[in-house]
């Protein structure tokens, strides 16, 4: 058992001996007679009540392990904008710089943790397929886009990976998890 605020033992054993002398102050003369069954009883709830009362104002948690991260889902949003057609200062076109992380590094290291799902990002919002990534439309809806991606996996454990402009800029974007 872990608590939240951790109670180190010396702690332990004044609680212990508090508890220990409360219960022996109320017992030691009752104002009826019982017998040594009832006082024992008596005792021992009392006991029991006064321990769990301190265990509850230290918060005790439990410790799970991570739920399994691949069952959270990244959706990947690429600009497919006719200004992805921009060389950058390597001379590679963005879309083209795109795909190449999509293919690589960025789609390897994603995949291997996550459940990811691709979409172009243009005056609507797609599925894409590596390497199909085209700088072909008029413009880029990217809060429309976010907000489909957020409608689309409402309630759904994950984060947005969104390339645009120049690829090596990047921001992860999460959306609530509302009912």
């Amino acid at each position: 058992m872990h608590f939240a605020y951790p109670l180190p033992w010396w702690l332990v054993v004044i609680l212990a001996a508090a508890v220990a002398a409360v219960v022996h102050a109320e017992y030691r003369r009752p104002l009826s007679r019982l017998t040594g069954v009832q006082r024992g009883v008596l005792i021992s709830l009392r006991v029991l009540t006064l321990a769990a009362l301190v265990l509850f104002l230290f918060r005790p948690i439990v410790i799970r392990p991570p739920a399994g991260s691949r069952e959270a889902i990244v959706p990947v949003l690429v600009d497919v904008s006719r200004s992805m057609r921009l060389a950058d200062a390597d001379g590679q076109t963005r879309v083209a710089r795109a795909n190449m992380l999509l293919k690589n590094e960025l789609g390897l290291a994603l995949s291997s943790r996550f459940t990811t799902e691709i979409f172009s990002v243009g005056e609507r919002l797609a599925p894409a397929k590596i390497g199909d990534l085209a700088a072909d439309a008029r413009r880029s809806d990217l809060t429309g886009a976010l907000a489909a991606v957020r409608q689309r996996f409402r309630g759904q454990r994950g984060g947005c990976w969104r390339a645009a402009g120049v690829c090596r800029r990047h921001r992860i974007a999460r959306w609530p998890a509302r009912s």
